[in-house]
């Protein structure tokens, strides 16, 4: 499946060689890898009892805050916008219209590659991309990049730790494709399966919410030779239902955007 379009494809080009003509001190503003350090220290650092799901958002890490543990409040899309934020002084109003933008708003960010370069391989996913579902089947009215009303959320997006990993196909089987774990850091009530970080780790042995390490399961094509993505579950369990792009769109972005 091709998901970008001919002048999304004729844009990067354009960056692409523009790039190339004013040298490599173009992209150099932007620290490769920061969000992601800083993810990983958040959630290898947050306490059950200092992890929220929720809003406003609020992260505060270890060594900064004065406490000997990171805090979080966030649910999936402010999560990643206070990281951004954080990493890169993103100025969100003035390049996607809201101080919170919701994951459908990330997620059409990246399909139009404002922002993202859009990564339709999984050969090409990579530690640090951004994996944004939109829900298609919530019922959403989406209203401006940071309000909607008709659903409880937009979407879901999750930040890429690992490169992808092929397995042996299980339950759900799809004919037709090839199976990849993918390692990830979200914000979420419900966790990725009894392999995620917050799976009975909250008082009482009650699942956690917030932040946090999982893995979802995405399907490709195993007739074409570029593996593009069809579909994913929630977590690597068999009992995991299987999404396709019809009711639930994942895409995966890489962030190249800079503030001015």
């Amino acid at each position: 499946m091709y998901r970008r379009s001919f002048w999304a494809r004729a844009m990067m080009t354009l960056a692409l060689v523009g790039a190339s003509l004013v040298g490599p001190s173009a992209t150099a503003s932007v620290p490769v890898g920061r969000h992601v350090l800083l993810a990983r220290k958040l959630v290898e650092t947050v306490t059950p009892a200092a992890n929220d799901y929720g809003s406003p958002a609020k992260l505060t890490w270890i060594g900064e805050n004065g406490l000997d543990h990171s805090t979080a409040r966030a649910k999936c899309a402010s999560f990643l916008t206070e990281l951004l934020k954080k990493a890169y002084a993103v100025d969100f109003p003035g390049w996607l219209g809201s101080t919170s933008p919701h994951a459908t708003c990330y997620h059409d960010a990246i399909e139009v590659e404002d922002g993202f370069m859009l990564i339709e391989s999984i050969k090409d996913v990579r530690v640090g991309d951004i994996v944004a579902i939109r829900y298609l089947d919530s019922g959403c009215e989406v209203l401006t990049c940071g309000t909607s009303t008709g659903c409880s959320s937009t979407g879901h997006v999750m930040l890429v730790v690992a490169t992808p990993t092929a397995i042996s196909p299980a339950a759900p089987l799809i004919a037709g494709t090839l199976q990849y774990t993918l390692e990830i850091l979200d914000a979420t009530s419900d966790p990725h399966g009894s392999g995620d970080s917050r799976w009975k780790a909250g008082p009482g042995n009650v699942d956690d919410q917030g932040v946090g390490r999982g893995k979802v399961r995405l399907y490709v094509s195993a007739s074409d030779p570029t593996r593009p993505i069809v579909g994913y579950t929630w977590s690597t369990s068999s009992a995991s239902t299987y999404y396709t792009h019809v009711k639930r769109d994942l895409v995966i972005g890489r962030y190249v955007h800079t503030s001015p």
